[in-house]
């Protein structure tokens, strides 16, 4: 089928799990993980393209697929928008995946206005989570992730090659915790089950942005995931009711619809 071509699939997936739009994309073979980040980023990039109006305020997370959406949108110009950084920093911040780079890209393409959360994503204690917490511009941030209407969030997995795992974000004692407390994925850090209750920790306590609770309260919560070893992470984020559109491929969408 040519690609837009599964409504009846991604319909199935509006109607399981209350979504406003599910956008499900075929990958030219092989499968890899890139060739699916890519994919999905270009599906994503068209969608915001489509869906973005003056005054919307947008939240984007961090990571590849992320990367793959910002690098898919060339200049336009949407000076009325604002672009949110829903996370403080993780990994090293020369890197394309860091969310203040993902941020300012997208704001450059859009010329249009933003602000960073000048924090690491993760403070090394609860003391310093508070100094940061003190910080005008922190707060500042902090105060408009709540104003968001529009966010872009790609879909974590728990496993050990995933990339808060290799960029050392998380330890792999705070990843035990996790997973032995029923963790399967996470958006933004924020941990979750399959059945999608939070999972609390004291890594959850040191992470700086948004939580679950708050992505329920935006309008528009956009999902980017796709590939097998993704299905436990987005049922459960899907379960939770964090996000509302889902961006994923044809296979994986099979799955989550029991077909």
């Amino acid at each position: 089928q040519p690609p837009g071509m599964y409504h009846e699939l991604e319909y199935a997936l509006e109607q399981k799990f209350g979504l406003k739009e599910a956008i499900v994309i075929d990958v030219n073979q092989p499968e890899t993980r890139e060739a699916i980040q890519h994919q999905i980023g270009l599906a994503a990039g068209d969608y915001f393209l489509r869906i973005i109006k003056p005054g919307d305020v947008v939240g984007l997370a961090w990571g590849r697929t992320m990367y793959e959406f910002v690098s898919s949108i060339h200049r336009l110009q949407c000076e009325n928008v604002h672009i949110v950084q829903l996370l403080g920093g993780l990994g090293p911040p020369e890197s394309n995946v860091h969310s203040s780079a993902i941020c300012s890209r997208l704001a450059y393409s859009l010329g249009c206005s933003y602000t960073l959360l000048p924090s690491p994503g993760v403070a090394g204690s609860l003391e310093s989570k508070g100094a940061f917490l003190s910080d005008s511009y922190v707060s500042n941030a902090l105060d408009l992730i709540k104003k968001v209407n529009l966010a872009f969030v790609s879909v974590g997995n728990a496993a050990e090659d995933c990339l808060a795992m290799l960029l050392n974000i998380i330890t792999p004692e705070d990843r035990l915790y996790l997973i032995n407390n029923g963790a399967v994925g996470d958006i933004d850090l924020r941990y979750y089950d399959i059945s999608g209750n939070p999972v609390h920790s004291n890594f959850d306590q040191r992470v700086i942005g948004a939580d679950l609770e708050q992505f329920k309260k935006y309008d528009r919560v956009v999902g980017l995931a796709g590939g097998d070893e993704k299905y436990e992470a987005v049922l459960g984020v899907l379960n939770g009711k964090y996000i509302n559109v889902l961006i994923t491929n044809y296979r994986l969408a099979r799955k989550l619809v029991g077909k």
